[in-house]
């Protein structure tokens, strides 16, 4: 059942769970988006064009980790959406372990997504490997 705190009577604990459920289905649909999006770059490092959605699309999903009560997941998507960023205005190209250290960082937000789906408990070892992903990539592409 619902963890969050929920003071409005006038909304159903029920439509507060289906909004919920949608938010980790579309947040999981984007994370997915974003996993191909790095997929696809990885076999063309030259076009940009591929890593350009990317931090909007992060900031939307760290929008709902937040609003899921996950700061640390929030934090590690803000972050990885800076670092995109800063990627994407100098022209960086990735090496595949930075690619490689994105695509941990996005994995850890579904993995997060995809425990509350499942009704699982919460291990907090993921959002931990999602930090020291994104604090390596941070300090590989400074």
């Amino acid at each position: 059942r619902l963890k969050l705190k929920f003071n409005n009577t006038r909304i159903t604990l029920t439509k507060v769970e289906e909004a919920q459920k949608v938010i980790w289905d579309e947040s999981r649909i984007a994370l997915q988006k974003v996993c191909e999006q790095i997929l696809q770059y990885a076999q063309n490092t030259e076009d940009f064009t591929l890593l350009q959605p990317l931090p909007e699309i992060l900031t939307e999903v760290s929008g709902a980790l937040l609003f899921m009560e996950s700061e640390q997941g929030y934090n590690i998507l803000q972050k990885a959406t800076r670092v995109l960023e800063q990627i994407i205005a100098q022209n960086k190209i990735l090496t595949a372990e930075q690619l490689f250290l994105l695509a941990n960082t996005v994995m850890s937000a579904d993995f997060f997504f995809e425990q509350l789906q499942q009704q699982q408990p919460f291990i907090a070892n993921a959002m931990n490997v999602g930090s020291e992903s994104i604090a390596a990539l941070e300090k590989a592409v400074a």
